[in-house]
């Protein structure tokens, strides 16, 4: 609520959350930025309260040839194609018409491409609009495992994230990930994939050119994403760390 209201509503909310952070022993943030957003907002002398917990996910095991090919026949989708992933809310915080504007521009080339949009929401509409050999909007999928299965890449074009548990499921099946740098972005992604600004579909198609002529770094992105979920977002260290913080709050 913080990002989407102004004016009276947003002093109103600000007002709200630096009562919720006084009143708790611990705020626990998903992300740096988040946390530095909410000091920003708050009396200083309540700083101390924010504590970050970065998100963790359970460790799937990374697909195998013969599961992808498997996926990629039951969704229609040829070897040969780039078979690019957008998972989330359809709304204009998440950008996923740059995804789709991307992905229509990257057709234009040399190169054999496949948007698949799952999600819903109020951009729902545009999105179905583009619809059709390059982009395959698929409406809210409850259980997105086939389609990680089946993808080589993964967009992630937001304005801001948390810390953004669809992408940390795509690092985690060792997808090659292009993401914007809005706040958590970065923080999730580190090294492991490829960044570009916020609302630069230009780029996006670069990027997505740049990994469907090249299946080697395709792999190589998709590798070191999966090496970092494992060391920094596996589900075992979260619970470890939320588990201190509850008992630090509980005390003796």
């Amino acid at each position: 609520m913080l990002r989407r209201v102004d004016g009276m509503g947003s002093r109103l909310v600000r007002h709200r959350v630096g009562g919720a952070v006084a009143a708790a022993q611990r705020t626990i943030c998903s992300s740096k930025s988040e946390l530095l957003d909410l000091a920003g907002m708050v009396d200083p002398i309540l700083v101390s309260k924010l504590i970050e917990v970065p998100n963790g996910i359970p460790l799937p095991a990374v697909p195998t040839a013969d599961e992808r090919a498997v996926a990629r026949r039951q969704l229609g989708l040829g070897e040969d194609t780039l078979v690019a992933l957008y998972l989330g809310e359809l709304e204009p915080r998440k950008r996923p018409l740059d995804a789709v504007a991307a992905a229509v521009q990257a057709a234009g080339h040399d190169v054999s491409v496949v948007l698949l949009i799952a999600g819903a929401g109020p951009l729902a509409e545009d999105v179905t609009a583009q619809g059709g050999d390059t982009v395959r909007a698929l409406g809210f999928q409850r259980e997105p495992g086939r389609l990680l299965t089946a993808a080589d890449v993964f967009l992630m074009p937001s304005e801001r994230e948390g810390l953004a548990l669809a992408m940390l499921e795509a690092m985690a099946h060792g997808l090659a990930i292009i993401a914007s740098d809005g706040p958590g972005n970065p923080e999730a992604l580190g090294d492991a994939g490829l960044l570009h600004r916020v609302g630069d579909t230009d780029a996006l198609v670069a990027a997505l050119l740049r990994l469907a002529r090249d299946p080697e770094e395709r792999r190589r992105l998709g590798a070191a994403a999966r090496a970092r979920v494992e060391a920094n977002f596996a589900l075992d260290r979260f619970l470890a760390d939320m588990r201190s913080i509850f008992n630090a709050a509980i005390g003796p």
